[in-house]
């Protein structure tokens, strides 16, 4: 007679593709990691598509990401709704578990810091046309902007 925790087992298996142990543990300060496990970085970078997308915006009405009633061109494109709701993100927790949802926002605000880092890059090319902004005026703000 052979007991088997099929839960257990399974609960193994997730914390083996979605623990990131160079993420850092549970309540300490989060460090960013690009290398960690394929599932991982599928995952977060799925997510990271999903709020990245130009017609997707975050309502602070409905407290999740939506996409613009335009927004889907495309019968691949994903709806935000579907998942970034509460139940949809607390049901994700509940599968990749604790360390999994660190894992995951360690290669979120890896590819957030790349976003800012760009911007920044960007701004700081463009300084010139920028301290050049008058918002008062829109014909010369249509000027500067088409230079940047």
């Amino acid at each position: 007679h052979i007991m088997l925790n099929a839960s257990d087992i399974l609960r193994g298996a997730v914390l083996k593709h979605f623990a990131n142990v160079a993420a850092g543990t549970i309540g300490a300060p989060l460090k960013t990691d690009t290398k960690s496990s394929a599932a991982i970085q599928k995952v977060g970078k799925f997510y990271w598509d999903v709020v990245n997308h130009s017609n997707t915006a975050f309502s602070p009405l409905k407290i999740h990401f939506v996409t613009r009633a335009h927004g889907r061109r495309h019968r691949d494109d994903v709806n935000a709704e579907d998942f970034t709701t509460h139940p949809e993100l607390r049901a994700l927790c509940h599968v990749v578990g604790p360390y999994g949802v660190k894992a995951i926002q360690s290669v979120l605000l890896s590819n957030l810091g790349s976003s800012i880092a760009e911007m920044k890059r960007i701004i700081a090319n463009n300084s010139v046309y920028l301290g050049q902004l008058d918002f008062v005026d829109i014909t010369s703000w249509e000027n500067i902007v088409t230079k940047v």
